[in-house]
């Protein structure tokens, strides 16, 4: 049957607003008036249970609805109204709190995660630089923003652009805790989300609305266009060093590529723009500067020019830059941010006669390789890092050394005429482990050998083969005092119940140890999982592979560093033990920061620093770069990069290296007059203050702390706390017959009565379980957001809306207390509201208390502390007949009906509202927001009596 356009009205439901359709009855939660749909939830339901009806073929069956109304007949304990209270409280998701985001996440954040979303709805565009330190939770920061910006309906499209190795973590992460179902593009996704399209016309990065996309496939020619064409209102990018200008003389093609892609992004000037990353500076002020230039285009001639940053700079800056130390968060706010404590330690080991002959071969090889006569300064240098490549990989272990040593069929002979960018590549992908483009390299230097040894002749290629034999007698069972110092260490570890992270650098090292470390297990019969992850494998089973080890109870993960780069580790493991020391110290805390981080449920992990005494290699690493680095972060609490180029830092580890190598002849290089670890060093310290300086002034300046604790607090008294949700279970389960038990070792359940979320094993036993997201460990965790607290809430809250159960909770009661001196009125009500705001329209909730005391000075003001008190609190101090009670409570209910009370605390709150919801957006100018409140429903009525006195 056809159906008459014209003769359908206009929907006559607002959002907000009740109805009753299909024998339920529904709140109106959206309104898209152009299709004419309308997005329905119901009165006692789940987010799961919403749907969307047309309005053409319902409007005949659609009725205006209310809640049903209280009742003096149907009467419980007070009890009852804490309970429902809460119950009503833990079901709202569309909060009528300042912030639109917090109630439809899983996760609760802290105070101070909230001040980058403060800053951000400041500014319109949004165009932030969040620069916290590692594990602080800069992905939890910037989500909330995307959220918060999505429910206001400021967007309706996001992008997150990031190292193709986190992709899919950013994909979890959105979805389980933010309930943003984002799709991956890359390479090896990109031809099954295009097979999916509607039609061939449609592009990918339209049709999906939320994308994780690879930045280093997104910046090649092949897509590029089409993105920037197609790209979101909104756009996250994570790494974004990784985006900066070097800055520092180098030429990295994957670098200025990144920035050209991101640059062309901030030109859209309405488009939010959110950079992550925990080192802004590299420790050199023009790349900071191209950064913020991507923000605020005035700001990258400014710091380039002004490095001291005067002090309208400055307040530029902090309008977009937001940077803490942990130590600035810790304890913020009267709240105690959970991270653990890091405890680091040396362990070293001796070479032993068969190595230290390896070495001493290998280095007897490569000084032949830089000492021949009338080289050219570019062929000399070439040599010399294959030089220092080769001893890098032997000292690894022999497994790197075998594959380092052996024959190269096909070499390319060293040209004087390659081009200087050629020869920094070499040098800086596989010598200072920098970042690659398609995350950390872990192969064997290659072309830095392969270019330095190939014109050594048959002579170069039988000492080469001889120095490969040497190495592969070194894999012998305890021929290798490296592993022969790890397994009694990693060993003593597991037993203990750490579960550590062992990071190499080659991926035949990191095979090489795994394999042993598993045999040793094996053979002890002991339950240790050991799982080597490399670069070797796709994004996806490394994933995998991780997340199954995690689920494992005792395990091991040898990696390389593949996974030392923003991704989060710290539910599955809990310490870290750097097989091979990186040349690059800021990959030192990389590797850390992936255990010890925001979320690590231990409250202390371990970092052990595996060295060889005797080893020259891993002594200038120590000497030059390591201390140093421990140094600075233990005197200033922050991790400061290298601040010079390259050659500098290469140079520096060159210059110990050799002047304490074991063989008494020197090599020359050139390292000027002065001492290059001293110029290095006092560069560094130099940066280090700079960084020291930087952080003061922005750490906690650009939010006033009382603005976040307000916003803090009203979140809280609208959603719930926690504590409210601990209080919840333990008032609730016990009425339907739960079993809990509630002693000074926290809050248990049976495991029968919390399926499907026990673990296997007796029901009968006693699972512990916590409300707080860092809880103990090895306990469930319940949150509001939970599955099961949200249909425990939903439950007692649809319960008492249908009246069918007033034992378990009743909507009305009265009660003699000690806790009044005269008769009182608690009520409880749901508010609802419309809320428009940039012409778009959004629901919200909230569930308030308000009271009455004859001649209180607070009479019916909502969510006053003395009514909020009391219905938390009061406890019976005598029984009252069931008459007395009923006409207490019909006394309370006439005071209810009165027209009067509804529309005061219906004014209160609107007025209330609108002025949180304007205060937030007020300094962009954006403070045309209109709330609209809807008369108050009347979920419970309760009346209190003085003790003894009727």
């Amino acid at each position: 049957m056809a159906i008459r356009m014209d003769a359908v009205p206009p929907i006559a439901y607002p959002v907000g607003s009740l109805v009753r359709f299909r024998g339920r009855d529904w709140v109106v939660q959206g309104l898209d008036t152009a299709r004419q749909l309308l997005t329905l939830k119901p009165l006692a339901g789940s987010d799961v249970e919403t749907c969307t009806a047309y309005w053409p073929l319902v409007y005949e069956r659609m009725t205006a609805a209310a809640v049903p109304p209280l009742s003096a007949d149907a009467l419980g304990d007070f009890v009852s109204g804490a309970l429902l209270r809460d119950a009503a409280r833990l079901a709202i998701r569309q909060a009528a709190g300042p912030l639109r985001a917090i109630g439809q996440t899983v996760v609760r954040p802290r105070p101070y995660q909230l001040v980058p979303l403060l800053m951000a709805l400041k500014l319109d565009p949004v165009r932030l630089l969040i620069a916290d330190d590692v594990g602080v939770g800069k992905t939890i920061e910037a989500a909330l923003i995307a959220k918060e910006l999505l429910e206001r309906g400021d967007i309706q499209r996001t992008a997150v652009l990031c190292p193709p190795q986190l992709c899919d973590q950013w994909q979890a992460e959105l979805a389980s805790k933010f309930h943003i179902e984002a799709v991956v593009v890359r390479g090896s996704t990109i031809r099954q989300l295009e097979d999916a399209l509607p039609s061939p016309t449609t592009s990918v990065f339209r049709h999906y609305p939320h994308l994780v996309i690879s930045i280093d496939f997104i910046k090649g020619e092949r897509h590029r266009e089409a993105f920037l064409a197609q790209c979101p209102e909104f756009v996250i990018v994570d790494e974004a060093h990784g985006i900066a200008e070097p800055g520092d003389g180098t030429r990295q093609q994957g670098q200025h590529q990144r920035h050209a892609l991101v640059a062309r992004i901030a030109a859209d000037s309405a488009r939010h723009l959110v950079l992550l990353t925990a080192t802004p500076h590299s420790g050199i002020q023009q790349a900071f500067a191209s950064l913020m230039e991507l923000l605020d285009p005035a700001l990258g001639p400014q710091l380039r020019d002004n490095a001291a940053m005067d002090p309208a700079t400055r307040a530029r800056v902090a309008r977009h830059f937001v940077q803490r130390r942990r130590g600035d968060v810790k304890r913020w706010l009267g709240d105690t941010a959970v991270f653990p404590t890091r405890v680091t330690r040396e362990a070293d080991y001796g070479l032993g006669a068969a190595y230290e002959k390896l070495f001493h071969d290998v280095w007897q090889f490569t000084r032949d390789l830089v000492r021949e006569p009338g080289m050219s300064h570019t062929r000399q240098r070439v040599r010399y890092w294959a030089a220092l490549a080769l001893l890098r990989s032997v000292m690894s272990s022999p497994a790197a050394a075998v594959e380092a040593l052996s024959r190269r069929e096909q070499s390319e002979a060293v040209s004087d005429t390659w081009e200087a960018d050629v020869l920094d590549d070499i040098r800086r992908r596989e010598l200072l482990d920098g970042a690659q483009e398609d995350g950390a390299g872990d192969t064997i230097p290659q072309e830095a050998i392969t270019a330095g040894v190939a014109e050594t002749g048959d002579r170069g290629r039988r000492r080469l083969t001889a120095l490969r034999q040497q190495a592969e007698a070194l894999l012998a069972p305890d021929a290798d005092p490296k592993l022969r110092k790890l397994v009694p260490l990693v060993d003593t570890m597991v037993q203990a119940g750490a579960r550590p992270i062992i990071f190499c650098r080659f991926i035949a090292t990191a095979n090489y140890v795994a394999e042993r470390l598993g045999q040793h297990f094996h053979q002890l019969k002991r339950g240790v999982e050991v799982v080597a992850v490399t670069g070797q494998m796709p994004d996806e089973e490394r994933a995998h592979k991780v997340r199954e080890l995690s689920r494992t109870p005792a395990h091991v993960l040898v990696a390389t560093d593949c996974l030392s780069e923003g991704i989060d580790l710290q539910m599955g493991f809990d310490a870290v033990i750097h097989y091979d020391l990186p040349w690059n110290p800021n990959r030192l805390e990389q590797r850390e920061g992936r255990v010890d981080r925001y979320g690590q449920a231990k409250a202390e992990v371990q970092a052990v620093l595996l060295y060889g005494h005797d080893n020259p290699i891993d002594a200038a690493v120590m000497q030059v770069l390591i201390r140093k680095a421990r140094n600075i972060y233990q005197s200033l609490g922050i991790t400061v990069p290298v601040p010079v180029e390259s050659d500098a830092v290469l140079e520096a580890l060159t210059e110990y290296f050799f002047r304490e190598a074991p063989i008494q002849e020197q090599l020359t290089f050139d390292l000027g007059e002065r001492s290059r670890i001293t110029q290095l060093h006092g560069e560094w310290d130099r940066a280090a203050e700079r960084e020291k300086e930087s952080r003061s002034r922005f750490a906690q300046h650009a939010l006033p702390p009382d603005a976040v604790e307000a916003v803090w607090q009203e979140t809280d008294a609208v959603l719930g706390s926690p504590a409210v949700v601990e209080r919840f279970l333990v008032r609730a389960l016990p009425r339907w017959g739960v079993a809990v038990r509630q002693d000074t070792t926290g809050l248990a359940i049976q495991a029968r009565d919390l399926d499907p979320f026990a673990p296997p094993g007796d029901r009968d036993a006693w699972v512990g379980v916590t409300t707080d997201p860092h809880g103990a460990v090895g306990a469930v965790t319940l949150d509001r957001s939970h599955p099961w607290v949200e249909g425990w809430s939903h439950r007692v809250l649809g319960t008492a809306l249908g009246g069918a159960d007033p034992t378990r909770v009743a909507r009305s009661g009265a009660m003699l207390t000690t806790a009044v001196t005269r008769r009182t009125l608690i009520a409880i009500a749901r508010i609802r509201y419309r809320v428009r705001e940039r012409g778009h329209e959004t629901f919200a909730e909230e569930v308030m208390v308000t009271g009455y005391q004859r001649e209180h000075p607070e009479n019916w003001v909502p969510n006053a502390a003395i009514w909020r008190d009391l219905a938390d609190t009061a406890q019976p101090a005598q029984n009252l007949s069931v008459g007395e009670r009923q006409e207490q409570v019909q006394w309370g209910l006439d005071m209810l009906t009165n027209d009067a009370v509804s529309a005061a605390i219906k004014q209160a709150r609107e007025d209330h509202v609108t002025a949180t919801y304007r205060a937030l957006r007020a300094s962009v100018g954006t403070g045309q927001v209109e709330v609209t409140a809807y008369d108050p429903d009347w979920l419970g009525c309760y009346v209190l009596l003085p003790g003894g006195m009727a």
